[in-house]
């Protein structure tokens, strides 16, 4: 760490020698001693032999000198040489040193100082020789070891390379195994799911090639089931119920003559109506037989405002409790306010009930033609002298208490009109109803809540068909792949199962209930009989005019008396209160007929009893 820095800096010192002070030393007779010993050093360093004056001077007049000293190596200085400069001119002479022979010569100063750095780096450089010699036989030792360890790392690499290939075909099999391992688990939930889901579909099978069977039958007959629903809609409303069975037989021998297929069992209400739709409509208050249920299609159903013709007064409040959420209101032709409340009903929407219609108001017919005019984005209609604007959710109800009433074809033509006239049938089956009620309660309810819970039990039977169908149609790809999907339509399959057990057991304590209600029948008969021999009477006079509603009051007070309460025997309490109708049939009808008429009253009532 110094003699290298030290050699360095004697030849740049020497680099520095002026030619002209080497003439100056060249041409001295007798130099300094110590010139003269620093140039003898030089002299024996370079590898002269002779190291007197003249000699030096010899050397010193050479023109390779100065380069000679800069390229001098100081491997080729032997150990004698070393040995004589040592004791002769460095160590063993007090004369000699950088500082007294720079004084005596600036040329030879930086002589002296390189001989000195040459000789203290060939000491230090042949010291540590050994040390020089071990360093390369343990480089070669290394790079041996290097070359062993390259290839020992090479071979390594290989290995680890073979051992990396090795793992990735393991994990490629693994994964290969995994995944034939989930695909079997896949398969196998996919068979698991298929027999659920064949065994589900097993027992839906029968009843859904039924109704394949029953839509088929449809189809064929669809253009003839579509007139007959039209022609009733738009012309059967008017008659009473026997005259509709009437025009439904004439509609079919029409069809029947023109070659188009059509069903015999065709039932408007079934088809033109939703189990739920009735249920609805018999909890709003509208009587469960035939006429009120025909009724209540048409109403649903009709394309022009309805004319209701309502004797008894029951339609009417099936409409106010129907139209309950739209803030239906009840008015008439000679409320003062009639054109107020008939503009605010159709400017916000609502509906309205018109009562006591028996000739039509002019003021309605824009609204009856629906004479809309579109105007800037508004719907206008005409009422009196003055464009309103018509709201789309706007209605109106025309009803009438007059079974009698005389109708002209031009209000015909703009309303679709509904007979709710009760019939004999109909009578029978609200004075059926009203003597359950009083003589077998329990009974009476027992049927309500039967024939309610079928109704529920249709309803909820057609909507898990129905949800049924919309989860299969709204599958993507394979059915099997949805759990969802699957468990759903077995769940639905189950509760469909236990609808369907519900309705035998319904069936079953129905026909126990009808047995049970079936002595009840004579009597609910004589009051359907009774009810046609009213009407009877109405052809001997035009005053003879009996409604059902004054023949179920007169049930009403023969059912409250206490003597037929009294006795325990059925049989015996139903003949004293079919006996007891009669007297008071008598009694009360007879007071409002005609001498003359009594007699033959009296006659058509005792071939009734």
């Amino acid at each position: 760490e110094e003699a290298e820095p030290a050699l360095t800096s004697a030849r740049d010192s020497v680099k520095g020698i002026k030619k002209r002070d080497l003439d100056e030393v060249r041409n001295l007779a007798r130099p300094p001693i110590n010139v003269k010993l620093t140039l003898e050093c030089v002299a024996i360093m370079l590898g002269e032999k002779k190291t007197d004056w003249a000699d030096v001077k010899k050397l010193l007049a050479k023109k390779d000198f100065i380069p000679s000293i800069l390229d001098f190596n100081v491997d080729n200085l032997t150990s004698r040489q070393i040995q004589i400069v040592r004791e002769k001119y460095l160590d063993g002479n007090e004369d000699l040193s950088v500082e007294k022979v720079m004084r005596s010569s600036k040329a030879c100063g930086p002589l002296y100082q390189w001989a000195e750095s040459q000789i203290k780096y060939s000491t230090i450089y042949n010291s540590i020789q050994p040390l020089r010699e071990e360093v390369e036989k343990l480089e070669q030792d290394a790079k041996v070891a290097n070359d062993e360890k390259e290839r020992l790392e090479s071979e390594v690499a290989g290995l680890e390379s073979s051992i990396a290939n090795y793992k990735s075909e393991y994990a490629t099999l693994i994964r290969d195994v995994e995944a034939l391992k989930q695909e079997m688990e896949v398969v196998t939930t996919k068979v698991e799911r298929a027999e659920s889901l064949m065994k589900s579909l097993s027992q839906e099978s029968e009843r859904w090639s039924k109704s394949s069977e029953g839509f088929q039958s449809i189809l064929t007959s669809l253009v003839g089931d579509g007139l007959q629903m039209a022609a009733f809609l738009t012309y059967a409303g008017f008659f009473p119920f026997s005259a509709r069975r009437t025009l439904l037989q004439q509609w079919r021998s029409a069809l029947d003559d023109l070659g188009i297929e059509f069903r015999e069992d065709l039932s408007m209400i079934e088809s033109l109506s939703k189990a739920s739709d009735r249920l609805e409509w018999q909890s709003q208050g509208l009587p469960s037989d035939s006429l009120s249920l025909e009724n209540g299609v048409i109403i649903s159903r009709c394309a022009r405002f309805p004319l209701i013709i309502d004797p008894s007064g029951h339609a009417i409040d099936f409409m106010m409790k129907k139209y309950k959420d739209q803030k239906i209101q009840k008015t008439s032709f000679l409320d003062k306010s009639f054109m107020k409340v008939l503009s605010g009903a159709v400017r916000f929407g609502t509906t309205l009930l018109v009562e006591n219609v028996e000739k039509l108001d002019p003021v309605l017919n824009p609204i009856l033609n629906k004479e809309i005019q579109r105007t800037g984005g508004r719907s206008l209609v005409r009422i009196g002298t003055e464009d309103v604007d018509f709201s789309p959710k706007f209605n109106i109800i025309l009803t009438t208490k007059n079974p009698a009433v005389k109708l002209t074809p031009d209000i015909c033509s703009r309303v679709t009109l509904v007979n709710f006239t009760v019939t004999p049938a109909g009578l029978q089956s609200q004075s059926l109803t009203r003597i359950l009620k009083n003589e077998s309660p329990e009974v009476e309810s027992q049927r309500n809540d039967i024939l309610r819970l079928q109704g529920e039990q249709n309803v909820k039977l057609r909507g898990l068909e129905e949800q049924m169908l919309r989860e299969i149609s709204a599958v993507e790809g394979s059915i099997l792949d949805d759990d969802r999907v699957v468990e759903g339509m077995e769940r639905l399959m189950k509760e469909g199962a236990e609808v369907e057990e519900q309705m035998a057991k319904s069936a079953e304590v129905m026909t126990e209930v009808q047995r049970a209600i079936s002595k009840f029948a004579p009597i609910s008969l004589s009051c359907k009989e009774l009810f046609v021999l009213f009407a009877a009477m109405r052809e001997i006079s035009f005053l003879y005019e009996f409604t059902a509603a004054s023949f179920m009051s007169v049930l009403e007070s023969v059912l409250k008396r206490k003597e037929h309460h009294e006795v325990d025997d059925p049989d015996s309490r139903l003949a004293l209160l079919k006996t007891a109708l009669y007297r008071e049939v008598a009694s009360r009808i007879g007071r409002g007929l005609k001498d003359e008429d009594k007699m033959v009253f009296a006659l058509l009532l005792a071939k009734l009893s």
